[in-house]
């Protein structure tokens, strides 16, 4: 009689047909690990034009490297899944909502209704564009206000100049913001600055991992 074959340290028979039965546990056990569904509150604040939707939907497209040539559809809250890894080696899968703030809706004392979690936001999104100077002045007043009247954010902010696909190599200073001059302004605000184009994909997924790891510190289960 011949003997029966191992494959894995699992019997293998003449009517057993499954040749990977290891890949089966595998993915068994990547479901178990699954443990915690949680959500995270994150504000998106910039000036008019800057591209701040964009980027909040571009949060939940980041397998699709298309350029957005159409107009992003509006919404005051967009939302992405994302799955991730913690320490002790459990899975959980994280719900970001971006609220996206107007800014002259930065000092009302009764926000509207859909910023009910104003004050829970686990970190702010400062927007602004690197071809408009206007917008990169915008935000110490955003951060001002933001600090004084509803949240504390001493570290748990980023600034981001969006459209970096339109930066040009031969305009001056005095037309774009440079890169020297927007992570000056963030060091001096005590934030991290990041660089990146919306629009096109571009260093998106630089942004998006130091929000993930607010979002975990302050996160609420999903029911």
């Amino acid at each position: 009689m011949k003997p029966i074959a191992v494959i894995q340290g699992i019997p293998r028979g003449k009517g057993n047909h499954n040749l990977n039965p290891g890949q089966e546990v595998e993915e068994e056990r990547k479901i178990r690990r699954i443990r915690i569904s949680v959500y995270a509150p994150v504000g998106v604040v910039g000036y008019p034009g800057s591209g701040r939707k964009t980027l909040a939907h571009r949060f939940g497209h980041m397998k699709e490297t298309d350029v957005f040539n159409e107009e992003v559809p509006v919404k005051d809250l967009y939302g992405c899944h994302k799955l991730g890894e913690l320490e002790s080696g459990w899975l959980y899968r994280i719900l970001l909502k971006l609220y996206i703030i107007d800014p002259e809706n930065l000092r009302s004392r009764n926000p509207p209704l859909r910023l009910r979690e104003w004050n829970e936001f686990c970190c702010m999104v400062i927007v602004f564009d690197i071809t408009e100077k206007k917008t990169f002045h915008a935000v110490p007043q955003y951060l001002n206000i933001l600090r004084e009247d509803y949240f504390e954010i001493q570290e748990n902010f980023f600034i981001v100049g969006n459209k970096s696909d339109l930066r040009r190599a031969d305009e001056t200073r005095h037309t774009q913001v440079t890169k020297r001059s927007a992570s000056r302004m963030a060091s001096l605000l005590g934030g991290t600055y990041y660089e990146c184009s919306a629009k096109q994909n571009r260093d998106v997924r630089h942004l998006l991992f130091p929000i993930r790891k607010c979002a975990l510190k302050v996160r609420y289960v999903i029911d």
